[in-house]
């Protein structure tokens, strides 16, 4: 089917008489109910099916197309095509082909599309209600809120292709070592990226890191090991002329803990005379009781910081068992927890795109999202969606008979977490990292920034 055709055949869907009701069923599209006129939702099998029209004048869709002769109805919008066929369990999200437990059907005249499929392929998210029948549907929305992208290697064309959507890049550039001097690490791009962060006006932020656990302590106990990493972050952030500091320091000790506070406090003072900001990647804590993330002091590292990223993923890694990369609900625990010490504008929701492949009796591997569902597809593996979880995952069996478990992140996951953002008044998002998600995740975080 041609998008000429689309467009020239319909942009009104089919009007006839009144389409079955489903009782008591409400639907809400951030906070605001959805009023159907002439045609209500329809409860079958278990799903809500609503017509299309309605829902895409709720969701802000604008250009749909409809082919009279196969009855394939088309979406456009912010980037994404879906497209859907009656009676077809097979529908398109982009290039992805996605199983619909129920299909479209035509019911009183009306073109009726399953409600939760049709969200999420839009990059909302979909709650339901059983005691008051209600479908909760929450766009995600950053607004004028900060969008960081950690930069690495392999970063540059999502800068180039996404810049626009970013307010911060964080360079990972930097490295502590064991005498207080910075090791400095450049992708053959980075002048490049300068360049183009500042031709966008995206603020840039030198990130330090460090995670091994004796040489952190070393450093921020030893005085003169201390003031030589000060001052060298201080030279590297003046000769580059970076808008900030980000120390990402993973494996801080409980001893440690006033010592790296003291040190934010003192590298925070010597950087306000470049006029720079100072911001601390923090770990994912849901509680005071977690004694290997006491090193920590989030009530204080929040006052003495210019804002902070909490890297909410990792609930599940390499050497863990199998489990999402960041499940909802332990998101929102460590969001809870970060807003009960710092103050939620001050937080940034650390965001990973990737995924794992646990596979028995072999080494975890990395992927990406398209990774993931290439991989799914060369093996014939169906893509589950943990509705507890808001997380997709699948298990395959490869050529040598290893038994695989994949859990990773998607468009659909990402604007779950989204969410939180919104709902606990946070300053915004930092994803880990450019060059890790897909067209149809950046999509999602363009709607989320309009």
């Amino acid at each position: 089917m041609t998008r000429a055709l689309f467009l020239a055949t319909l942009l009104v869907l089919i009007v006839g008489t009144p389409a079955l009701a489903a009782g008591e069923v409400r639907v809400v599209v951030d906070g605001s109910e959805v009023h159907f006129t002439d045609a209500g939702p329809v409860l079958l099998q278990g799903r809500i099916l609503v017509p299309l029209r309605v829902i895409c004048s709720a969701l802000g869709v604008r250009e749909v197309g409809w082919d009279e002769a196969t009855r394939e109805v088309e979406v456009v919008t912010g980037g994404a095509v879906i497209n859907m066929t009656v009676g077809e369990v097979r529908a398109y999200v982009g290039s992805r082909e996605v199983l619909l437990d129920v299909p479209p059907r035509i019911m009183a005249g009306r073109t009726m599309v399953p409600l939760r499929f049709f969200s999420q392929a839009l990059g909302a998210t979909v709650d339901w209600d059983a005691e008051t029948r209600t479908a909760s549907i929450r766009r995600p929305r950053l607004g004028s809120r900060r969008l960081l992208g950690y930069y690495a290697f392999s970063s540059y064309p999502d800068l180039i292709l996404y810049g626009h959507l970013l307010t911060d890049i964080a360079t990972f550039w930097f490295s502590l070592e064991e005498d207080g001097g910075l090791r400095e690490s450049y992708p053959q791009d980075f002048l490049s990226a300068l360049r183009e962060a500042r031709r966008r006006n995206l603020g840039v932020t030198a990130i330090v890191f460090a995670d091994e656990p004796a040489v952190l302590s070393g450093v921020l106990n030893d005085p003169a090991r201390r003031q030589r990493a000060i001052d060298a972050i201080y030279r590297a952030a003046a000769a580059m002329r970076f808008d900030g500091v980000n120390l990402d320091f993973e494996g801080v000790r409980p001893e440690d803990r006033d010592a790296f506070t003291l040190f934010v406090l003192d590298l925070n003072s010597k950087l306000k005379g470049l006029n720079m900001s100072l911001s601390l990647s923090l770990p994912a804590k849901s509680s005071d009781g977690q004694s290997w993330l006491a090193g920590y002091d989030f009530s204080r590292l929040g006052r003495a910081a210019d804002f902070v990223v909490i890297m909410a993923y990792n609930q599940h890694y390499k050497t863990s068992a199998p489990g999402p990369i960041a499940g909802y609900p332990w998101a929102e625990r460590v969001v809870k927890y970060a807003v009960s010490k710092i103050d939620p504008a001050k937080v940034l929701l650390g965001l990973g795109v990737y995924g794992y492949d646990w596979a028995s009796g072999a080494k975890t591997q990395s992927l990406v999202t398209t990774v993931a569902y290439e991989r799914a597809e060369r093996y014939g593996a169906q893509v589950v969606w943990d509705e507890t979880e808001r997380s997709p995952h699948y298990e395959y069996v490869d050529e040598y008979g290893r038994r695989h478990q994949v859990w990773f992140e998607d468009e659909r996951s990402i604007a779950a977490k989204m969410e939180l953002v919104d709902k606990y008044g946070l300053g915004g998002i930092a994803l880990w990292r450019l060059g890790y998600p897909d067209a149809d995740t950046w999509r999602v975080i363009a709607g989320g920034t309009r």
